[in-house]
């Protein structure tokens, strides 16, 4: 839903709740960026009917606030309450309100309001803590998370991946801070309003338990140490093993001398959750942004900004070895070349920039893995295209998507002692 669809939505919930106070034809969008005086008076007119037999509101009258007036989600009514009551009194007064509204969303657009509601009035971006109170309301009142009340520390796991994830997607500079630029560019309000009012399990991005599920169960097996009340390392020789050794070598070195991104792990030489974090979306999706900046910097070896293909042969040569010791069938690096010069046409011939593999992300895939992905480089040349799975024909599914929704039957299936993990994933065969 865009920005005019909310604004249309919010002045027609606003209309139905003053009618029967005020004898008006006609009420403006009272939050327009350009905010005159009709405007104001009638937010004013609309708090006062809130207000009007008290001058204090506690949580539960607060909803019609958080709802009609702002058309937040109702499990939001909390967060935002808590926002106000700064000194934890149970209670609102209208003075209070009128302060926090025009400090922070009088004149604002939807978009520039949820920005608003999510980060600290002292900061002009979103840091992660900011998230963590939209966190605690949602395992909080989510049904579908009910069963994590039970056990605390996978709360703060969950929490923790669903930060990560969003940040994984939408900080653009990797600094930590979401902009209102970024903000503006997400999914982040739809995404927040879906999993506010639906099965967690139903919103594939970031809060999906499964995916947690997914991701913490790979790392936890990777991890030799195997201690789940400790915060968890895997160290090079273990997070080599990923996905049966389909990385190679080189590669793997690439990614612990920490040039595609550098490691947050408090261990030298040792990656932590978030760092694998980003490895496992990154290599799981290699359409995506985030994940193709990641692998140009891996293969751009004297980090010029420009992959020639001496480069890729460097990388390429290891394939080789491997698909030779495999006894698989060798096609050779020009032939590759060849392929990749016409799925990612360059401006300059034979270099590379990270814009060209942007403006082709299923290429910017298939080139990668077959520079550094053995298991996925093979699997792209045998596929049939006419013999394909459900996940695999959805087009709204991600490669993330897929790959998660496989991982989760699978490791469900093996501790429920199933031998066959893809009885649920029928194959289809195209006509």
């Amino acid at each position: 839903m865009n920005d005019n669809d909310e604004k249309k939505k919010m002045t027609e919930s606003l209309t139905n709740s003053m009618m029967s106070s005020m004898k008006l034809s006609k009420i403006p969008k009272f939050y327009f960026p350009s905010v005159g005086g009709d405007i104001i008076l009638q937010e004013n007119s609309f708090i006062d009917s809130v207000f009007k037999n008290s001058n204090q509101l506690t949580i539960q009258p607060f909803m019609t606030i958080t709802k009609e007036f702002y058309n937040f989600p109702g499990l939001l009514n909390k967060v935002l309450f808590n926002k106000i009551d700064t000194e934890n009194k149970g209670y609102i007064t209208r003075d209070q309100f009128m302060k926090y509204h025009i400090q922070n969303f009088r004149g604002c657009s939807v978009t520039e309001k949820f920005f608003n509601f999510i980060k600290s009035p002292d900061r002009k971006y979103i840091i992660r803590d900011d998230f963590k109170p939209i966190l605690r309301a949602l395992l909080d009142m989510n049904p579908s998370l009910e069963f994590l009340k039970e056990h605390l520390p996978y709360q703060k796991k969950y929490t923790n991946t669903v930060i990560m994830r969003i940040f994984y997607t939408n900080d653009s500079n990797d600094d930590g801070k979401l902009t209102l630029h970024d903000f503006k560019r997400s999914d982040l309000i739809e995404v927040i309003r879906q999993v506010c009012e639906d099965d967690i399990n139903n919103v594939r991005q970031y809060f999906s338990y499964e995916h947690f599920y997914v991701i913490y169960c790979t790392f936890f097996e990777l991890d030799s140490s195997r201690e789940p009340d400790k915060e968890l390392f895997i160290s090079k020789e273990s997070f080599s093993r990923y996905d049966g050794h389909s990385l190679g070598r080189k590669a793997v070195d690439r990614i612990f001398n920490e040039i595609p991104r550098k490691f947050v792990s408090t261990e030298k030489d040792m990656m932590c959750f978030e760092d694998f974090l980003w490895y496992i979306l990154s290599e799981e999706d290699k359409t995506n942004k985030t994940s193709i900046k990641y692998w140009f910097k891996v293969v751009d070896l004297d980090d010029n900004g420009i992959i020639t293909p001496s480069e890729m042969e460097y990388f390429y040569q290891e394939q080789i070895q491997r698909l030779e010791s495999n006894q698989n069938e060798i096609i050779q690096f020009n032939d590759v070349l060849c392929q990749l010069y016409d799925m990612i046409p360059p401006e300059k011939e034979y270099q590379w920039t990270l814009q060209n593999f942007l403006d082709h992300p299923q290429s910017a895939s298939i080139a990668f893995n077959a520079l550094l992905n053995l298991n996925k480089f093979i699997e792209n040349e045998q596929k049939d295209p006419f013999l394909m799975t459900e996940i695999e024909k959805r087009t709204d599914y991600t490669d993330w998507d897929k790959f998660a929704y496989r991982e989760y039957l699978i490791k469900m299936n093996e501790e429920n002692g199933e031998d066959d993990p893809d009885e649920e994933e029928p194959v289809i065969e195209d006509d």
